[in-house]
């Protein structure tokens, strides 16, 4: 039974990771960040030298709003067994993520020489509150 629910977990998260490797144009998944409702709260450090418009930056902040997107949708459709299971993956794949954003050059072009060598910043995906009807 348990090897059943292993082979379901992974081939979600293998059918979601090919979603992943056919990812949008550039625009677009510009336009679906902008309705992920990210907030990029700087901890330390100043992020007036970021650029936002990075590629790599825009591809990881995109796959990290899907992964979002994804868990929300199916970590809830599972048995309290296969949760634990999905979580796992969830955080293996996410930490991923967490550390090529964390590896990410961010600096624009135009300062170059920043007075602040180091950055700490928090990413934050808003969620809109869904209203249950009676």
């Amino acid at each position: 039974m348990a090897t059943k629910s292993v082979d379901k977990i992974f081939d979600l998260f293998q059918t979601f990771q090919k979603s992943l490797d056919s990812q949008p144009p550039m625009a677009t998944m510009r336009e679906e960040i902008s309705m992920m409702n990210f907030k990029i709260k700087p901890v330390q450090g100043d992020i007036s030298f970021l650029d936002f418009n990075n590629q790599q930056l825009i591809e990881v902040l995109w796959r990290l709003g899907k992964l979002d997107d994804f868990f929300q949708k199916e970590f809830k459709k599972l048995a309290i067994n296969q949760q634990t299971i999905f979580l796992n993956f969830f955080q293996n794949l996410h930490g991923d993520l967490q550390r090529k954003l964390n590896q990410l050059n961010l600096k624009s072009n135009k300062n170059l020489v920043s007075s602040t060598p180091f950055l700490e910043m928090e990413i934050i995906k808003e969620r809109q509150e869904t209203k249950k009807t009676n």
